[in-house]
């Protein structure tokens, strides 16, 4: 008999199997870092088959990688130029580099048969183009800042590698899990691609349900498997952060297990602006993206003394709340969609908190009256001033690690984060072409102290529960 063990989320999440070739048995979640180490493989389960969703005919392969987009990118690089991490030539190299080494590994998905090729990914639209390609472009400016001075090119090459691939197969994955899975069979993915990051290993789903989603759900688990070969080279020379490597990707997991949770109980409280900030943002995959460089460096330096070690986790908490604000960026761009499907949106919590709309109105009212509420009563302006509350944490937090100035490039890695709030805040710019928001939108180059003064004295004293 073929024994699989299941790490358990929630017992509501999941779904009995009536397979009797199956054995469960549930762990705590405070056993799943020694499961990760012993080769024992989380159960599977295939529940009923949800409507087989629409497939994208005709996708525009080239959206958002048009001239503009390309300027911008080239444009963004000769800001950087000013730091020693991020000279043009440099840059550009390794991120020409590591787009064409991407882009080659993609179709070798197509010598998988359990897998769907690259090509067919892109025509179904289970994924763009854009997603990995972008994903390179942000590994290539955050990696290079804590890289270029302990690793060689061609272990730089493989951490921007690691987080292309990481990035693009979330996105896939998401994707899978938002647009056609049930909550329970998303739960199960979830628990396959942990498999992956930890292991290298995965089971392919099962065909019975629809084979091309299958095939899609399986690349998206053997793009994981190139993370785990490339990552897990260092776990022997970097043992404390390949440690924290395994630990934040069950602690993503479980955040993303939340966030299913919530949307499969509709009779759920929803979470107070505070419990949002403590625990629901732990579904961002800030922590998992840092600690691929991380392993890298540590290999790099050879050397891990205790004070070095307290002083990355300080770097580290501030990376992982500048992408925690991309969370409550996204609430903002996605209130739409999060109030059809009833998701938890910071910008509906901060209403609800502040009596701007009741329970009642979530039931009663439709999506575009509750957003034209919020538009008027400030609440999504200020939702993004939370976003840059959080933000300005992260910046803090990675400015009192200047003893690490002669190992890595310090400004040149917050460069990087400007980077990344100028990227959260593009679909508003797109969306509404005015004066406020395009203010809003440069003041990612401008002083930091200038998008603090505007943050509402009540948003500020959320700051105390970040950390």
């Amino acid at each position: 008999m073929t024994r699989i063990y299941r790490m358990s989320i929630d017992s509501r999440l999941t779904t009995r199997r009536d397979n009797p070739d199956y054995e469960v048995v549930s762990e705590d979640f405070s056993n799943i870092r020694g499961l990760t180490h012993n080769k024992i493989s989380p159960q599977l389960e295939v529940p009923s088959r949800r409507q087989d969703a629409e497939h994208c005919v005709m996708p525009n392969r080239k959206e958002g990688l048009n001239s503009l987009y390309k300027s911008s990118a080239i444009l963004w690089l000769l800001l950087c130029n000013n730091h020693p991490s991020l000279r043009v030539k440099t840059t550009y190299h390794f991120l020409k580099k590591s787009i064409e080494r991407y882009r080659y590994k993609l179709y070798d998905l197509s010598d998988d048969p359990e897998c769907l090729d690259y090509p067919s990914i892109i025509d179904y639209g289970y994924m763009k183009e854009k997603h990995w390609v972008y994903a390179a472009y942000m590994a290539t400016i955050t990696s290079l800042p804590l890289l270029y001075q302990v690793c060689k090119f061609q272990e730089i090459l493989k951490a921007i590698f690691s987080k292309t691939s990481f990035g693009a197969n979330i996105k896939l994955l998401d994707n899978l899990n938002d647009e056609i899975h049930d909550v329970s069979q998303a739960v199960d993915s979830l628990w396959n691609w942990l498999s992956a990051h930890t292991k290298g290993e995965y089971i392919n789903r099962s065909k019975a349900r629809d084979p091309i989603v299958t095939m899609a759900e399986n690349s998206a688990f053997k793009m994981e498997t190139w993370v785990f070969e490339a990552v897990s080279s260092n776990q022997l020379c970097a043992s404390e952060m390949y440690g924290a490597y395994l630990d934040d990707a069950i602690k993503w997991v479980k955040g993303q297990a939340d966030s299913l949770k919530h949307k499969v109980d509709r009779k759920g409280k929803l979470p107070s602006i505070k419990d949002y900030i403590i625990y629901i943002s732990e579904k961002s995959i800030g922590d998992l993206w840092v600690d691929i460089d991380l392993c890298f460096f540590e290999s790099g330096i050879k050397s891990f003394k205790e004070d070095l070690i307290r002083v990355i986790k300080q770097l580290k908490i501030g990376n992982s709340l500048v992408f925690k604000s991309s969370l409550v960026y996204d609430d903002v761009q996605d209130i739409y969609e999060d109030l059809k499907t009833k998701s938890i949106n910071s910008a509906v919590i901060l209403a609800l908190e502040r009596g701007v709309i009741s329970q009642g109105d979530l039931k009663d009212k439709s999506p575009h009256e509750i957003v034209k509420k919020l538009k008027e009563e400030q609440i999504l302006m200020d939702t993004i001033r939370l976003a840059d509350m959080v933000f300005l944490k992260g910046i803090e937090m990675v400015n009192t690690v200047d003893c690490l100035d002669k190992t890595l490039d310090r400004r040149g890695l917050i460069q990087g984060f400007r980077f990344v709030r100028l990227f959260n805040l593009r679909k508003l710019l797109i969306r509404n072409k005015d004066y406020e928001t395009m203010k809003l939108f440069f003041s990612s180059l401008d002083n930091f102290d200038k998008i603090k003064r505007t943050i509402p004295d009540d948003i500020m004293k959320l700051q105390r529960y970040l950390v």
